[in-house]
């Protein structure tokens, strides 16, 4: 009997959710605080590899754009199942508004883009192109 209540709550957290999703701001900010999430893990084991294994910082480097590659694939698929439409687009949105989010803590933080500027179009790149691949993924998905 508790197994069905279960899943008779599921249902509705399930039918809320989908509700809250059909604003498109809602999924674009969902969507946004999942590849932080996502970027955020992945970082910390990063940190944890290069503490206990001191990776050199080729390999450092490479894990962080794999980080920003899952992040907004990740991102571009809920982004796509979010929207009507162009899905693509929506996640080529998050990727770029990601992007800019790490833009700008980096110009807080170092006050300069000195640092950022090498991998510049690199990071642009990858952020834009994963969202919006991860939004033409989420148009296979069945519904």
């Amino acid at each position: 009997m508790d197994a069905k209540n279960l899943k008779i709550g599921n249902k509705s957290v399930k039918k809320k959710m989908a509700k809250a999703m059909r604003n498109e701001w809602v999924c674009f900010a969902v969507a946004e605080a999942v590849a932080w999430g996502i970027s955020i893990l992945c970082l910390l084991i990063l940190a944890f590899l290069l503490y206990k294994f001191s990776v050199s910082e080729l390999i450092l480097h490479t894990g962080v754009l794999i980080t920003y590659f899952i992040a907004n694939l990740a991102a571009g698929v809920i982004a796509g199942e979010g929207v009507m439409g162009k899905r693509y687009l929506a996640g080529l949105i998050t990727g770029a508004g990601y992007f800019m989010i790490l833009l700008i803590m980096s110009l807080l933080i170092n006050h300069t883009l000195k640092d950022f500027s090498g991998n510049f179009f690199t990071t642009l790149a990858i952020c834009t192109g994963s969202g919006a691949l991860g939004g033409i993924l989420s148009s296979y998905r069945k519904r």
